[in-house]
């Protein structure tokens, strides 16, 4: 059974009223550590978006992060495949298994602000193929659990620079 470790402990911290204890966690990004999960929301810079903003859901996000497959071999698509960060994107989920001395590798895969699940295991070239579009999740798999790292983007289309996307 995958275990999402980021969702584990909103749901902790939304039954007990405590504050969130995510290492790592970014205290200025969530100012009320008892919100409304399903309120909250990944916003992503990119030029191709309506007021150069995509946003994502943050529970529908971890929702498609769980059902991501928790293994480093790519499906037909291309994806999972390893984001070597080479911007040096500081996280604000899992810090230690998503930094640069954690747990290697870090995983992408596309997701999309309706929330439909990427079909990673089908051709891109297939005529059911789908583009990835901007956004990818970004995560590790160790030992078969799926530990979130954060949200990125393409600030412009579909490729060339990423940026983290922040929690609202």
């Amino acid at each position: 059974m995958k275990v999402l470790r980021i969702l584990l402990g909103f749901i902790v911290s939304q039954a007990v009223g405590a504050p969130l204890e995510i290492s790592g966690l970014n205290a200025t990004a969530v100012t009320d550590v008892n919100m409304n999960l399903s309120a909250a929301e990944f916003r992503c810079h990119n030029d191709a978006y309506p007021n150069n903003i995509i946003t994502f859901n943050f529970a529908r996000v971890l929702d498609n992060v769980q059902s991501f497959p928790d293994r480093e071999t790519p499906g037909r698509s291309g994806y999972p495949h390893e984001f070597k960060n080479i911007q040096g994107i500081v996280w604000d989920f899992n810090t230690w298994r998503c930094s640069r001395s954690g747990y290697k590798p870090l995983l992408e895969m596309p997701v999309f602000p309706d929330g439909h699940l990427y079909p990673w295991d089908e051709r891109r070239d297939s005529p059911n193929g789908q583009n990835p579009g901007p956004a990818r999740a970004i995560y590790a798999a160790p030992g078969g659990t799926i530990e979130f790292c954060g949200l990125i983007a393409h600030v412009s289309g579909n490729q060339g620079y990423l940026e983290k996307c922040d929690v609202v």
